[in-house]
């Protein structure tokens, strides 16, 4: 067994309960761990982990507070879905911060626009929310002037007692001033030696993720993909919650040499090194980074707590001051029948596959740029292979996952996709941060409860004074449930088996109706857009619902597929494809097709009760009255079958779609054939 290792400070502890040594300074332990309990006399290759993690107080000392520049891409690509995750992110991060934090916006396209200078964040935050919704798009993309304007505010106000922050939310390629990489990097490597750290956050599928890791890398923050809006939350609050959690900066450790029998041999871990020491990721509190290496050890005799070498780490603390520690680790070397029968330290042995499996996803990167595929196949094969031989740890278990999603884009033929997700993963892997692990921590859990509160108190402002949300639909309440309303018109159907169906107008937000399905008029790629029912389905659906769709992948017009509903009160989601207006006939037969198609998915599905929005209402353009025309006329000859649903609710959501929809109820011509009759009964 390795002995443990003399103190290295005062306040480190000494136990003799672990299988290779560990020292703690305050707020900071490292444990070095080897693949088995001892090292092979008879020389060999060896994993070897060590584990450097940051603990806090449950009190936690004085909040140091932050300044956020937040700087937000309004090109003209960002239409739609994107700038619905930018704006959510800008809303998102307002609520987030503390009182005494400092904000400022920014934008940019082919211009820059400063939009709130840095501002002190007081409890009352409506002037900021407001300033965000008045956010549109524009022209082309100035994104490394906008990174200027937001950094250069913090910089006019650094203060070495706040933290300094920029977060970059872009869906897009720098293609206006300066759009070199390495010229913008620089830049930003600059501002990091002055204290301000940048983070980059790519948002839908058109973004450089090679500039933006770059950027990231250099500003010494992280880079995230938010594919769309449900899953800016979680990338906001890590950037926000996790300066909070932040135990130690500026983190570099030093290996030194533990004589001739013993050499590090490889480091796994795609870490920066400056001279002689290797840069770690900040340490969150109860999150581990681990550095992963192999040692080489040369064949000998046995001996006991042979000193192996040192490591010697270097931080700045949460109060600004600068610590040091010298670790001294020692091992036992025993013979080749001791050291078989030892069992495997299975953190090692996973983390060991996962960062082998993370080198392997930069070389099917390299491939996938090149276009060869079946060397992109090979490389996630290999991947499976050293997933699948590892310990089932949670480590090995999120590689997994990961690695599905990547194979599953690339299986779709989805390249970018694909690009996008192994770029993440690597990020991920560098900088040793998971989002599943911090969301169940518990400073996550304080902030999200206070994130609540304030969205909660924001809404029921709006709905005080009146007001629509940007996307076009009612503000209601979580709760508010459109299909318990009082009807605005009722149509009552006739079935041939002597049952009644009923069609019935409400107006409000269909995506808060619980019911057996609700009909998401979608696009051919069933991926939810920003300002329209499609994009509040994927919001309110969730990440899950969204990678659902994704694995369904494509749906002609006219037709309708169905996944689950979630995180949304109804059961199932009933995607249907919207025709745009083309000012043809054909328009009104796709359009009746979504009618048809959803009816008949409900009724194979044996589902009683649809709620239904004004399909191709909106930003598709379909007049809205001809519109609720082909509605009532498919669904009243789909209700006369005793196997179609028993309630349909068509929700509307403002005055010109209920004005259009209660005129198509009033003249609704009186039915014919199968023995329907119907009756409409405006209210």
């Amino acid at each position: 067994m390795a002995k443990r290792a003399k103190q290295a400070t005062p306040a480190a502890n000494d136990t003799n309960d672990t299988k290779a040594t560990k020292q703690e300074a305050p707020r900071i332990s490292v444990e070095p761990q080897f693949l088995k309990p001892a090292l092979p006399a008879n020389g060999g290759d060896v994993p070897v982990l060590v584990r450097f993690a940051g603990t806090l107080e449950e009190d936690k000392g004085p909040r140091t507070p932050l300044d956020v520049a937040l700087v937000l891409d309004r090109s003209g690509s960002m239409k739609g879905e994107p700038m619905a995750t930018a704006l959510q992110g800008a809303h998102d991060a307002i609520d987030l911060l503390e009182v005494g934090d400092r904000i400022t916006i920014v934008t940019f396209d082919n211009l820059v626009h400063l939009v709130v200078p840095l501002t002190p964040i007081a409890e009352d935050r409506d002037a900021l929310h407001a300033a965000v919704d008045e956010i549109v798009v524009g022209g082309t993309t100035a994104l490394h002037a906008g990174w200027v304007e937001g950094a250069q505010a913090l910089a006019d106000a650094l203060d070495p007692n706040r933290f300094a922050r920029v977060l970059l939310l872009t869906d897009g390629l720098a293609n206006v001033g300066e759009t070199d990489p390495t010229v913008i990097a620089q830049d930003v490597a600059n501002l990091r030696a002055h204290g301000i750290t940048t983070s980059t956050i790519g948002l839908g599928r058109q973004f450089s993720e090679d500039l933006l890791t770059t950027m990231s890398e250099a500003g010494g923050g992280r880079f995230a993909f938010a594919e769309v809006a449900s899953e800016v939350q979680a990338v906001m609050a890590a950037e926000l919650i996790g300066v909070d959690a932040t135990v130690a900066r500026n983190v570099k450790v030093r290996t030194l040499d533990g004589g001739e029998r013993i050499d590090l041999i490889d480091v796994l871990n795609d870490l920066p090194v400056e001279g002689d020491a290797t840069v770690l990721p900040d340490l969150i509190a109860d999150m581990p980074v681990d550095l992963v290496g192999t040692l080489r050890v040369a064949a000998g005799e046995p001996e006991e707590a042979m000193h192996v070498g040192d490591l010697d780490l270097t931080w700045t603390g949460r109060d600004g001051v600068h610590h040091t520690l010298t670790v001294p680790v020692h091992a036992d070397l025993v013979d080749a029948e001791a050291y078989d029968a030892m069992e495997e330290n299975p953190e090692v042995a996973a983390t060991h596959a996962a960062l082998r499996a993370a080198r392997r996803r930069k070389v099917a990167v390299d491939a996938l740029d090149q276009g060869d595929m079946a060397a992109v196949k090979a490389e996630l094969d290999a991947i499976d292979y050293l997933l699948q031989g590892a310990p089932d740890t949670a480590a090995i278990q999120r590689e997994r996952r990961a690695a599905d999603r990547i194979r599953d884009a690339v299986q779709r033929g989805d390249r970018m996709l694909a690009r996008k997700r192994m770029r993440f993963e690597d990020e991920r892997t560098r900088e040793s941060f998971r989002y599943e692990e911090f969301r169940g921590s518990r400073y996550y859990g304080e902030k999200e409860a206070a994130l609540r509160e304030r969205r909660a108190l924001r809404e029921a402002k709006a709905r005080e004074a009146g007001a629509r949300s940007k996307n076009g639909h009612a503000d209601t309440e979580p709760g508010d449930d459109p299909t318990r309303q009082e009807a605005l018109a009722s149509l009552t159907v006739d079935r041939a088996d002597g049952s009644t169906a009923e069609i019935r107008l409400v107006m409000g937000d269909v995506t808060l109706a619980a019911v057996d399905a609700i009909v998401n008029p979608t696009n051919p790629g069933l991926h939810g857009t920003g300002r329209s029912v499609d994009g509040a389905v994927h919001r309110r659906g969730g990440a899950a619902l969204t990678r659902e769709c994704r694995e369904i992948g494509r749906a002609e017009v006219g037709q309708t597929v169905v996944t689950h509903g979630h995180d949304l009160r109804a059961r199932y989601v009933l995607h249907t494809v919207s025709p745009k207006f083309d000012g043809t006939e054909r328009t009104f037969r796709h359009l009746a097709s979504c009618y048809r198609t959803s009816i008949d998915l409900a009724r194979q599905m044996r589902l009683q009760h649809l709620a239904y929005p004004a399909i191709g209402v909106g930003s598709n353009r379909v007049p809205p009255f001809q519109a609720a025309q082909v509605a009532l006329t498919v669904l009243r000859q789909a209700l006369t079958d005793p196997a179609a649903p028993k309630r349909i609710d068509l929700v509307v959501y403002d005055v010109a779609a209920r004005s259009a929809y209660e005129r198509a109820f009033s003249t609704l011509p009186p039915s014919a054939g199968n023995g329907g009759a119907a009756r409409a009964h405006p209210r």
